[in-house]
């Protein structure tokens, strides 16, 4: 059946965005744009007025099953590994009003992904869909709290074909709403949570397959334990992730449930921060409760390199 091979042919991770981007999942394919438990470090920091930031972004993506709406293995011999590679510049415009900001951004990815299921495998390397933040609004009170809102578009730049096992690009616009916190209760303490509200804009054309609309709020509790090594950061991170509507091909929903995804993913992290604004990091994040998309793991190294001033709360 149609859908059935939709839903065996994975176009993958999104990321970005760090996208803002890295590790996606359910609509078709189980996959979207927007990289689940990507934004869990010090979200909605931005650079100073006049100033820009570069996040680079390296994710391996490891699944070896597909789950079904029960939490199934839907596909026999499954195996999915993704190894991502995005690119992201953030720019503060010069204007600044009691603590109120604008600041643009847009990543760039690339994936190298091998996929197989029973006796298809497929193979490729080549740049995926790209992210736009035309406008991130951040008001920060100069101290401790910083709180963002954002518009993003993701725009189909990636190559597509439908009768290709692998593709990177997912051959649809979307759009995600952002809104997120950074709180520094203490020097010693980060709690932070950024929410990402995603529609596609239009079919997949190729396919005639529409994917529903999605939530997710990847989050971060982090914690600096040496009092004279204050750059080290160790954190608990994850995401939560909820598709609300339906997928549909040509206009009729795709099985009993709409092939509606769900997850999570929990795992730690470590941070060190040379300065002010530049900083490295490592976590990882196990996926559970997954269902209509791929359950695995995700290994992630982070690095920020400010072009300018970066705030800090």
């Amino acid at each position: 059946m149609a859908t059935t091979s939709l839903k065996a042919r994975m176009s993958i991770l999104a990321c970005c965005a760090a996208i803002p981007a890295t590790a996606a999942h359910a609509t078709e394919n189980g996959t979207q744009h927007y990289p689940v438990g990507l934004l869990t470090a010090s979200q909605s920091i931005m650079p100073e007025p006049g100033h820009a930031t570069v996040q680079n972004y390296d994710v391996i993506y490891d699944a070896d099953r597909m789950n079904d709406g029960n939490g199934n293995k839907l596909l026999p011999d499954f195996h999915l590994n993704v190894k991502v590679q995005a690119t992201r510049f953030i720019y503060t415009w010069p204007i600044e009003m009691n603590g109120l900001t604008i600041s643009s951004g847009s990543a760039v990815n690339f994936y190298d992904t091998s996929l197989s299921i029973g006796a298809e495998h497929g193979e490729r390397f080549q740049l995926a869909d790209t992210n736009f933040s035309p406008i991130m609004l951040r008001w920060t009170n100069k101290k401790n709290l910083h709180v963002m809102v954002a518009a993003n578009v993701w725009a189909p730049t990636g190559s597509y074909k439908a009768n290709r096992l692998v593709n990177a690009g997912l051959n649809y616009w979307s759009g995600d709403l952002e809104a997120g916190f950074t709180w520094m209760p203490t020097r010693r303490w980060e709690i932070g949570a950024d929410s990402w509200t995603g529609f596609a804009f239009n079919r997949n054309n190729a396919t005639g397959y529409t994917s529903g609309n999605t939530f997710d709020v990847d989050f971060v509790v982090g914690y600096r334990p040496l009092v004279r090594k204050p750059q080290l950061q160790l954190a608990l991170t994850g995401d939560f992730f909820r598709q609300f509507s339906d997928d549909k091909v040509n206009g009729l929903k795709v099985g009993a449930d709409g092939f509606r995804g769900r997850q999570m993913a929990l795992g730690p992290s470590i941070r060190w921060d040379f300065r002010p604004g530049l900083a490295v990091l490592f976590k990882y994040q196990k996926e559970f409760d997954v269902r209509n998309r791929p359950e695995g793991e995700k290994f992630w190294l982070e690095l920020a390199v400010p072009l300018g001033k970066s705030h800090r709360g």
